[in-house]
């Protein structure tokens, strides 16, 4: 507590520090600004937690690398239930669709909650 405020407290994954990591990433030099942002969340990691400004700067390089981990992990799953879901629609819904539309169905009728043939539906 400084001042009676509430120190706010360090985001170790914060956009600017992912934008700044992609753009190390794919070779582009960082601007001066992306530099300054860098360095002042390395600070504040540093004096917040107490470590020398090696160690804040690898605990943000390694919490950016756990992130993109967890984004790839995030996407190939995602496409994994895409992929279940596309199976399913194909597998299990079509049929019936396409029995419809070939008429497949017509001589039914629903009654009582069940479907029945619609001949012994008029008998009773």
């Amino acid at each position: 507590m400084a001042g009676g405020f509430v120190e706010p407290r360090v985001d170790p994954v914060s956009s600017s520090m992912f934008i700044i990591f992609l753009l190390f990433i794919k070779g582009q030099g960082l601007s001066q600004r992306e530099r300054h942002l860098l360095h002042v969340e390395v600070i504040a990691l540093q004096e917040t937690l107490g470590i020398s400004y090696k160690d804040a700067a690898h605990r943000l390089f390694m919490a950016e690398v756990e992130r993109i981990k967890k984004a790839d992990s995030a996407a190939k799953n995602f496409g994994a239930v895409r992929q279940s879901m596309a199976s399913m629609i194909c597998t299990d819904i079509m049929s019936p669709i396409l029995a419809i539309d070939k008429g497949e169905l017509d001589g039914y009728v629903l009654k009582d909650g069940e479907w029945c043939v619609e001949a012994e539906g008029r008998e009773e």
